[in-house]
């Protein structure tokens, strides 16, 4: 029968041994093949399934290790290609998952670190272009630097800042434009700002957007500001919170200065124009400034 053997004139027939098989009438055993295996008295060898393999004349087959793969009948594994693993006994690879990454013979996906990405399938991560960054490990894509924020190197986890006095109008950007240069050295911005829309502390902007100079007897060395928040200086008054011009006070004492924003711009006791007239009950203690 299959899986025996007989030599010459032997009078019983013998059982081949595992790794070995035989046809009916056989004279001798013969070996399986590289990839193939039997038991005891086997009439045929049987193909190892995928995920083991065998050498020639095996009993059993091996399992392939964790980064290797093999198809049915292998007489080897063969390594998982880059952007793909698997576990020990695998009959094919897995594909990594976007946001990760491997490297031939891999048992496992590595998270891509902050600052990179990959897409499924990958080797390897890769480092988020300028203009853009990803503080998430694992991330799939690097998001665009907000509008004034910029990315001025590659691999950023974070997006910088522009700094007061520069700005950065789209998202995406690399660098921050200077107000100065752009617009003249009357403008700035604030920390973080997509635009230059702050004047310097020594102008104001007007309803136009515009920076002009501050007239002569207005605060200069405070906050940027409007038309309407300007602080005039003590002794000095403006007639409306949309005057542009300002005018010494007859009497300085009187005229408290400040933004007209805040209420009354006259010493108490006084009122009108240039706070020049005493309310009833009252006289002036003082005489005007000189040249008025």
């Amino acid at each position: 029968d299959g899986g025996t053997y007989s030599d010459g004139l032997a009078v019983n027939c013998s059982v081949c041994a595992a790794g070995t098989a035989s046809s009916s009438r056989a004279s001798e055993c013969y070996d399986c093949d590289a990839g193939k295996h039997s038991g005891d008295g086997a009439s045929s060898c049987l193909s190892c399934a995928g995920g083991t393999y065998s050498n020639g004349g095996a009993s059993v087959c091996i399992a392939c290790d964790n980064g290797t793969y093999s198809l049915a009948a292998s007489s080897a594994c063969s390594k998982c290609d880059g952007g793909t693993w698997s576990n020990k006994g695998a009959a094919a690879c897995s594909t990594c998952a976007a946001g990760r990454a491997s490297t031939s013979g891999s048992a496992s996906c590595t998270l891509c670190k902050t600052g990179e990405f990959s897409a499924s399938g990958a080797a390897t991560c890769t480092s988020c272009l300028s203009g853009t960054a990803t503080a998430i490990t694992g991330s799939s894509e690097c998001s665009n630097c907000s509008v004034g924020k910029h990315g001025s190197s590659t691999g950023m986890s974070e997006c910088e800042r522009c700094r007061g006095g520069t700005y950065a109008p789209h998202p995406g950007g690399t660098f921050c434009y200077d107000c100065g240069t752009e617009f003249g050295a009357e403008y700035t911005s604030a920390t973080a700002s997509g635009s230059c829309d702050l004047c310097v502390s020594t102008h104001y902007k007007d309803d136009d957007g515009l920076c002009i100079k501050k007239p002569d007897g207005v605060e200069k060395g405070v906050a940027p500001t409007d038309l309407r928040s300007m602080k005039t200086k003590e002794g000095v008054y403006r007639f409306t919170d949309t005057s542009r011009t300002v005018y010494a006070c007859p009497y300085s004492s009187n005229c408290l200065g400040g933004s007209i924003l805040n209420g009354s711009r006259c010493r108490p006791g006084s009122w009108g124009p240039l706070c020049f007239a005493c309310e009833p009950g009252l006289h002036l203690a003082s005489v005007p400034t000189e040249g008025s």
